[in-house]
């Protein structure tokens, strides 16, 4: 799956490298429900930006389906997207 994401390239050049910095951060916090989500959000907030609806929502699916693959979040969350 990593080789599926790619960084995009729309957004501030050092938005993606930090998100993907923080994952490990994430992960290891050990948190749920509206914590987790919180973190989350602070985490990938600079990534979108300035950015349209429609990249946004790209940004989405990279960031959700990098953060599953790192066991932050269970696979079943990616089914709708």
């Amino acid at each position: 799956m990593a080789g599926r994401i790619v960084r995009p390239m729309t957004i501030h050049s050092d938005a993606w490298p930090a998100f993907v910095a923080e994952i490990p951060a994430i992960k290891s916090a050990d948190l749920q429900g509206d914590a987790l989500w919180d973190r989350i959000e602070r985490a990938w907030a600079p990534l979108f930006e300035g950015v349209c609806e429609s990249e946004g929502a790209r940004l989405y699916e990279d960031a959700m389906h990098r953060l599953a693959a790192a066991g932050v979040v269970p696979r079943d969350w990616l089914l709708g997207i």
